[in-house]
């Protein structure tokens, strides 16, 4: 059973919250970029468009991990050829999704404590003078619904749901 059927509201709130904000990311790193660079033939580049672009591409990445891990379009190497429909091919994909759920977990939990401590040096970005916290904050956010999004997925591997199927016949 896949998340799409367990939590089909969410799922889909989820998936067009990120797909809307991944494109604003996209859009505005474009039209930066472009300004940047017609600026810059004309002697007036943007200061801050480096900054900006490093906070669009890690946001674009942050943004992007829980979709892709929602729909298992990852990059994937079979080292081991297992056929994935046998016990052991759902055992090796149940036990790779909570392993996963594990370290993205700790990810998560090291992007926080790493919030915490610039939020108690104020630490700002050069030009924007944009407090980094909150956007680190928001990774580290991203990064655990990963995570849940994993378990979840591992764990309705573990223990598949069985629904009764119909057998076409009056009821």
């Amino acid at each position: 059973m896949t998340m799409t059927q367990i939590f089909p509201k969410a799922v889909r709130s989820l998936e067009g919250a990120g797909r809307i904000t991944a494109s604003v990311l996209m859009a505005m790193l474009v039209v930066i970029t472009f300004v940047d660079v017609v600026g810059l033939q004309f002697g007036h580049p943007i200061a801050f468009a480096f900054e900006f672009t490093k906070v669009c591409v890690g946001a674009m990445f942050y943004v992007g991990l829980p979709l892709v891990t929602l729909r298992r379009e990852h990059i994937c190497v079979d080292l081991v050829p297992i056929s994935p429909g046998s016990k052991l091919g759902i055992g090796v994909t149940a036990a790779v999704d909570l392993l996963s759920a594990g370290l993205i977990a700790l990810v998560a939990k090291q992007l926080w404590a790493q919030a915490q401590t610039l939020e108690m040096f104020n630490t700002v970005m050069m030009f924007t003078r944009w407090p980094i916290a909150p956007m680190v904050r928001v990774m580290a956010v991203l990064a655990a619904l990963t995570a849940m999004i994993c378990l979840v997925q591992g764990l309705s591997r573990v223990f598949p749901t069985r629904h009764p199927r119909s057998t076409g016949g009056n009821t």
